[in-house]
């Protein structure tokens, strides 16, 4: 033990590192839910976007079917295009988590921030937490469904099932 009974240096050192590792992630985690948010100010829609949108939409042989907008919305419209109703949306986001935990080689590498992968299902399956492209991907893997994603005067962003695809389920964003 050194001179004034204080911790070696190693102990120092180590514990130094892991208040470093712990702002690290509260950082991400800050920046992550800011960009959250940014994205949900960005996606609200003007009435006069919305109609825009709905002739947009119109013109395909599509109409808007609106699901909550509470961080379940990814899972409540597949569900809702897959099955013909929201309701089951915690069961797809727990069969997409599953999913992408069995085949993580396919999907870790794509995990934002350098967030662990680990982490990343864990907050991922919770309830309310947004799901994204990484998601899409794996839903129309596990669902063999296309997925075709529509925005506002943008060009149509299509996920496509590793297989024969059963059917396409139109999302929008």
């Amino acid at each position: 033990m050194p001179k004034g009974g204080g911790k070696p240096k190693r102990e120092k050192k180590r514990g130094e590192k892991e208040r470093q590792q712990k702002s690290k992630k509260s950082d991400k985690k800050t920046e992550r839910e800011e960009r959250k948010r940014r994205r949900k100010d960005r996606d609200r829609y003007t009435d006069d976007e919305d109609k825009r949108f709905a002739a947009q939409l119109a013109a395909a042989g599509l109409r808007v079917h609106e699901v909550d907008a509470d961080g379940n919305c990814l899972f409540r419209a597949l569900a809702d295009q897959v099955e013909g109703s929201a309701k089951h949306h915690g069961r797809y986001r727990d069969e997409i988590v599953a999913f992408m935990r069995q085949d993580e080689e396919r999907f870790k590498w794509f995990v934002e921030d350098d967030e662990d992968w680990d982490d990343y299902l864990a907050r991922l399956g919770r309830d309310g937490e947004w799901g994204g492209n990484l998601e899409l991907v794996a839903a129309a893997n596990l669902r063999s469904v296309n997925v075709v994603v529509h925005q506002l005067e943008a060009p149509k962003f299509e996920i496509c099932a590793d297989g024969e695809a059963e059917r396409t389920v139109h999302l929008s964003y």
